[in-house]
């Protein structure tokens, strides 16, 4: 008989051992308590659920809600898939998809991602009633580079350079102690996840591992707010957008705060990938989608570097007839992908 539920804290290690059997061996979840303890637990359970026989684990399906960062998301919350793994010697035929039923059962009134699928998988959840698709990497370079480390590119007439406008795009960067204060009254919405203050706080400025930078965009009475990420590589470096929130419209108005970013950090270019929100807003801005450029590659992957272009694929199972925008910092995409010094 094959037992169905939702792990216990006091099942790490066998969750740990798992992964690096069933999954990736040496794998960082599999071997970092502080990592895995941080993304997936709370007090006494961890978001992952479990098929057993017998008492042993025999497949795993892991999950990070919105929620997770701020417990009052609850109306607009998302559940994001990770970890998706069966012992094959043990489970039977299917294990893996109706643990994945099961779980959108537990789950039936919230919409449900997945970023960062493997290139065989869109077919089985076009099976499910997923929507299947690819992010779009879009990206503007620093005018004032004359040589790149990261970025592969041969010929310069081709890259893109943000677009300076006359629109007073006002942008604050928000420390830890600003943004949950009572003078920052702004609540920001997306149409399908309403990521709050406090989800900001939580996942980004009190990331134990990464150091991110938050900033408040206001334009007349629009406003959103954007999460940016450097990455130092080859004596050079990059910044990421991995989050947004807010009017869309700020998007095409962000010229001159990329131009700001780049005499601040002297980086190499600046990406952004997204999905839901209309191409000619980026363009507005100054961005190109990386796609379009077939003799640029620009990195996806990091830990380690892979000097590729590197799809990132997705499905999503959402509520109603209702927006599904997909950033970089969704799910578990943004989290290291090597031990280091972190305990």
């Amino acid at each position: 008989m094959i037992e169905f539920c939702f792990s216990k804290k006091n099942e790490i290690n066998e969750i740990k051992s798992f992964i690096n059997n069933n999954w990736k061996k040496n794998h960082i979840l599999a071997q970092n308590n502080n990592l895995l303890e941080w993304m997936y637990c709370n007090n006494h359970y961890c978001n992952f659920f479990l098929s057993k026989k017998n008492d042993n684990i025999i497949g795993l399906l892991g999950f990070i809600k919105n929620s997770h960062y701020d417990n009052a998301i609850n109306k607009f919350d998302i559940v994001w898939l990770a970890l998706w793994a069966v012992n094959e010697s043990l489970a039977p035929p299917g294990l893996g998809v109706l643990m994945l039923k099961k779980l959108e059962n537990e789950f039936i009134d919230i919409s449900i991602g997945v970023l960062g699928i493997n290139k065989s998988h869109p077919l089985i959840y076009k099976a499910l009633n997923y929507a299947t698709s690819k992010m779009n990497h879009y990206f503007v370079a620093n005018r004032k580079k004359k040589k790149f480390t990261i970025l592969k590119i041969k010929d310069f007439n081709v890259l893109p350079y943000p677009i300076a406008n006359n629109d007073e795009l006002s942008y604050n960067e928000l420390k830890k102690e600003q943004i949950l204060s009572k003078e920052n009254i702004f609540e920001l919405r997306n149409i399908d996840a309403i990521k709050t203050k406090k989800y900001f706080y939580n996942k980004y400025l009190n990331n134990p591992f990464y150091k991110y930078k938050v900033f408040h965009l206001t334009l007349e009475k629009e406003e959103a707010i954007i999460v940016l990420r450097k990455i130092s590589l080859k004596k050079s470096s990059v910044i990421r957008i991995i989050d947004f929130e807010g009017s869309e419209k700020i998007i095409s108005k962000l010229g001159n705060f990329l131009n700001h970013i780049f005499i601040n950090e002297n980086c190499e270019y600046i990406d952004f990938l997204q999905y839901g929100i209309e191409q000619k807003i980026f363009y507005m801005a100054g961005f190109k989608l990386l796609e379009d450029l077939t003799e640029v590659i620009m990195p996806n992957y990091f830990e380690p570097l892979i000097n590729e272009n590197k799809d990132i694929l997705f499905a999503y199972k959402k509520l109603g007839n209702i927006k599904f925008n997909i950033y970089k910092g969704d799910g578990d995409q943004d989290r290291p992908n090597i031990i280091m010094n972190y305990d």
